[in-house]
C-alpha cells in the first residue's frame, strides 16, 4: 500500500502529495495544409499532422482508486452476529477479521500519459455527373500506451505465489502502429439521388492491454484491429428533380411524390479472436491462459467438418505449469454481409395536419451473421457459435 507523503515510496524516494507524479510535458501541436495545384481543376490535396494525449485516463484512475483501501473501507454485516443498531452498523465485527475488502486496482506512481502521433494525406477530385472521389491515407503511432497486468499470476498447474494476487496493476510502456488506406466514391444529391461507396484497408500492430504472463509482454504484440469493410449507401427522394416525379401532378403525383428510400450495405472480414485454454491461477479478474499452437494454420478449413469456423486442430492444451505459446488474435472471423433499408413519407392534410409513414428493415437478405463463437479450448462448446446478429426484422 502506497499513500501520499510516506517515506518508503517506490524508488527509495518520498511520495508526493498525489498518488501519481505529475506529467507536465503534454504539449500537443497540430499542423494542417490544404493545396489546390491548379485553379482550373478541382483537385485538392490535404495533409495534416497532430500530437494527441489521452487526458481522460486520470479520471478513470481516480475513480478506481477512490474505491480502494485505505481510501475506502467496506465490509459485510451479518444479522446472525447480533442485533443491528447505529452503534455497531459502521464497525467491523471483531470475530470477522477477514471480512474487509482487499485491493482490486493499483497504479504505477510514475504513470505517464501516453500519446499518439497522427498523420493524414488525402486527394479529392470532382468527377462528371456530380460524382466526387477521395483517396486517403492515415497513419497513427502510439507511444507509451497503457498496460495492465495482474502481479504474481501463474499458469494453471503451477504453484501459487506467496504474495497478494487478484488485483490489476496499471502502468505504461506499450507502443502501436496503425496504417490505413481508404477510397471513397460519392455522388452528391442530384435529381433526388445521393450515394456513397467506401472501402478501407487497415493494419494495426500493438501489444494489447492485458498480458497473460505479467513478466513478459513480448508475446502480446500482434496484428490486430478492426475488420476490412466495404460500405455502400444510397438515398433517393421521389419528390426531387424531373426524374424524381417533382413535375408529376394529379393522382399520380399524390402516390409517387415525397417518398424517401434508403439502403446501406456492409460487407467485410470478421474480427480477430484469441483461443484460450482456461484461467490462470491467482487471476480473479480474467487472466486466461492462451492455448498452445500445434503448427497447423488457424484459418485453413480444407478437409474440416462443415460446421467448423476455424481450424480447431491448430490448438492444444498447454502442459501444466506453462503458458500457452499461440499468438494473440490469430483467428479471423468469417465473412459478413448485412443489408438494411428504410422507406418513409409524410402525408399532408391541409395546412395543419400531417401523418408520417416510416418503415425500417434490418438484415433484408436474412443472412446468418456470426458475431461470436466459443474460443475456450477446455469448454464443451469449443468452436461453436455463441452469438449471431438478429434475423430479418421489419418495423413501421
Amino acid at each position: 500500500t502506497v499513500q501520499p507523503g510516506q517515506t518508503n515510496c517506490p524508488g527509495n524516494g518520498v511520495c508526493t502529495g498525489a498518488l501519481i507524479k505529475p506529467d507536465k510535458n503534454n504539449i500537443a501541436p497540430r499542423l494542417g495544409l490544404a493545396w489546390r495545384p491548379s485553379a482550373k481543376r478541382s483537385t485538392v490535396v490535404r495533409a495534416g499532422w497532430g500530437l494527441y494525449y489521452n487526458s481522460s485516463v486520470y479520471s478513470n484512475v481516480a475513480m478506481n482508486m477512490a474505491q480502494q483501501p485505505p481510501l475506502s473501507t467496506s465490509w459485510n454485516l451479518y444479522l446472525t452476529d447480533g442485533p443491528l443498531s447505529m452503534g455497531n452498523a459502521f464497525v467491523n465485527p471483531a470475530g470477522r477479521a477477514t471480512n474487509t475488502s482487499s485491493n482490486t486496482f493499483a497504479v504505477d506512481p510514475n504513470y505517464k500519459n501516453g500519446y499518439a502521433q497522427q498523420w493524414t494525406l488525402n486527394v479529392q477530385q470532382n468527377l462528371p455527373f456530380s460524382f466526387q472521389t477521395t483517396l486517403a491515407y492515415q497513419g497513427t503511432k502510439g507511444t507509451n500506451l497503457e498496460r495492465q497486468f495482474r502481479p504474481w499470476v501463474v499458469p494453471p498447474g503451477a504453484a501459487a505465489a506467496p504474495y497478494p494476487t487478484g488485483f490489476t496493476y496499471v502502468t505504461t510502456g506499450d507502443n502501436s502502429i496503425y496504417n490505413a488506406l481508404s477510397v471513397t466514391l460519392m455522388r452528391r444529391f442530384r435529381s433526388g439521388l445521393s450515394a456513397q461507396a467506401s472501402y478501407q484497408y487497415s493494419k494495426m500492430i500493438d501489444g494489447g492491454q492485458t498480458a497473460q504472463n505479467w513478466l513478459d509482454f513480448r508475446p502480446e504484440r500482434a496484428v490486430t484491429g478492426a475488420p476490412q469493410n466495404l460500405n455502400i449507401a444510397f438515398n433517393y427522394s421521389t419528390g426531387q428533380g424531373r426524374r424524381g416525379a417533382a413535375m408529376v401532378s394529379g393522382w399520380k403525383g399524390v402516390i409517387i411524390k415525397d417518398w424517401g428510400i434508403g439502403s446501406t450495405i456492409s460487407m467485410g472480414t470478421g474480427s480477430f479472436l484469441t483461443v484460450t485454454s482456461g484461467g490462470a491461477s491467482g487471476a480473479t479478474k480474467g487472466g486466461s491462459n492462451r492455448a498452445d499452437a500445434t503448427g497447423l494454420p488457424a484459418n485453413d478449413l480444407s478437409g474440416a467438418p462443415a460446421n467448423w469456423l476455424f481450424n480447431q486442430n491448430a490448438f492444444s492444451v498447454p502442459a501444466a505449469g506453462t503458458w500457452g505459446n499461440s499468438g494473440r488474435d490469430v483467428v479471423r472471423g468469417p465473412f459478413r454481409l448485412t443489408v438494411n433499408a428504410t422507406a418513409n413519407r409524410t402525408f399532408r392534410f391541409g395546412e395543419r395536419l400531417r401523418m408520417t409513414f416510416n418503415m425500417q428493415a434490418s438484415n433484408v437478405l436474412n443472412t446468418v451473421v456470426v458475431t461470436g463463437w466459443n474460443t475456450s479450448l477446455t469448454s464443451k462448446t469449443y468452436g461453436q457459435v455463441t452469438t449471431v446478429a438478429n434475423p430479418r426484422t421489419v418495423s413501421t
